[in-house]
């Protein structure tokens, strides 16, 4: 699956949003109409579909019995999990995202949401954010340039 790019869509007055034919159609590729939406600590909502998150989840550990075993283990999987919604992608193709998760991440009914792809996830971002991460970026980058190229500084 690819979602890539990036576009600006506009979540309405009940925090729905409403996905680009491109996105549904990926989605359809990758399984279907079923995606979860997590908070990534980075402050935007990612949007996987359900079959990536699944295989996510247990590739890190967290469905294990070992983690259920122990408070520290069940403090992990709180600690992942506490920000995270199933769904489904109407025939309208909509999600609705909750108040919790709009609140968490910033994204306000009747705002511009920037809907970002990334391999197997979407990530939306309230507008503000996502420049000021791509200016971290920018700045990490240049930083990689200069480790890598020394002389080349100017």
């Amino acid at each position: 699956m690819d979602f890539g790019g990036t576009e600006q869509c506009k979540l309405d007055a009940n925090g729905r949003l409403k996905l680009s034919p491109k996105a549904i159609a990926c989605f359809e590729k990758c399984g279907g109409h079923e995606v979860v939406l997590h908070c990534w600590p980075e402050g935007c909502l990612g949007v996987l579909p359900k079959g990536t998150w699944e295989r996510m989840y247990y590739e890190q550990g967290y469905a294990s019995s070992a983690m259920q075993a122990t408070f520290e283990g069940r403090q992990k999987q709180r600690l992942f999990n506490r920000f995270t919604e199933y769904t489904e992608i109407t025939s309208q193709g909509r999600i609705t995202i909750s108040g919790a998760l709009r609140e968490r991440v910033n994204l306000l009914p009747g705002q511009s949401v920037l809907v970002s792809g990334y391999g197997e996830c979407l990530e939306l971002w309230d507008p503000e954010r996502f420049a000021a991460i791509n200016v971290e970026l920018d700045e990490r980058e240049q930083q990689e340039l200069q480790k890598a190229s020394p002389g080349l500084q100017g």
